[in-house]
């Protein structure tokens, strides 16, 4: 569980930084969409345009918003999901 000092999903951000994105998880398994780089505030059509987190994922697998994920920081993310299983799933959570 994320400790509240260290809250992964409000920190602030700049285009370039390296994040993971998450559909959901359990105690043994993150299913993830994947990898990638947040590239800004950026309109979201599935919202009605309003601007919203976007991560291009790594793995070509394309773009996922932050309203259809959690995501944060690579790093702390990679330290949160620790020895639990990663499954990539596509934007509908199907497995990859």
């Amino acid at each position: 569980m994320l400790e509240r000092t260290e809250n992964i999903l409000t920190m602030a951000y700049k285009p370039g930084d390296r994040v993971g994105a998450i559909f959901n998880s359990d105690p043994e398994t993150v299913r993830m969409f994947g990898w990638g780089v947040y590239d800004g505030e950026l309109p979201c059509p599935h919202i009605g345009g309003r601007n919203n987190p976007r991560i291009t994922l790594d793995d070509g697998a394309g773009i996922v918003w932050g309203c259809e994920s959690w995501w944060g920081d690579e790093t702390k993310m990679r330290a949160w999901i620790g020895k639990r299983k990663i499954q990539l799933v596509d934007r509908e959570g199907k497995d990859r």
